[in-house]
């Protein structure tokens, strides 16, 4: 889930700020997703990590032994990576602007709330996705 969809999940009119309390719901949903930007995260990151080290261990070995067959196969295998580094610099950019929008929402009334989801929804500049 995006946060521009968690953001419009609890958007609510001006009516009813009073009758639908937001805060708590918000931010366990900005938590939850939170967690699962840094899963997914570890996930690439260990992978990313495990190919660069299964990469260089076989290119060492392939220099030692002056066999050329696995440098081949190695650098198909890199291919990905660019693809996953590109992955996790957007998950650590949402992991920043869900732990900023918490900080936020933790520390304001309802009312605030509501104004502060407004803006971001409305504004176009923010962006949401990097």
């Amino acid at each position: 889930m995006r946060i521009e969809d968690i953001l419009e999940k609890y958007e609510r009119a001006s009516t009813l700020h009073g009758t639908e309390p937001v805060k708590a719901p918000l931010l366990r949903d900005l938590e939850a997703q939170k967690h699962s930007t840094n899963r997914v995260y570890g996930i690439f990151f260990a992978v990313v990590c495990l190919v660069t080290l299964i990469s260089v261990s076989a290119v060492v070995v392939d220099l030692i032994s002056d066999h050329k067959s696995r440098i081949l196969l190695l650098s198909a295998a890199g291919v990905p990576i660019p693809f996953m580094l590109n992955f996790m610099r957007r998950a650590a950019a949402q992991w920043s602007q869900l732990t900023l929008l918490i900080t936020l929402v933790s520390h304001s009334d309802e009312k605030a709330i509501q104004s502060l989801i407004s803006k971001l929804l409305a504004s176009k500049t923010i962006g949401f996705t990097v």
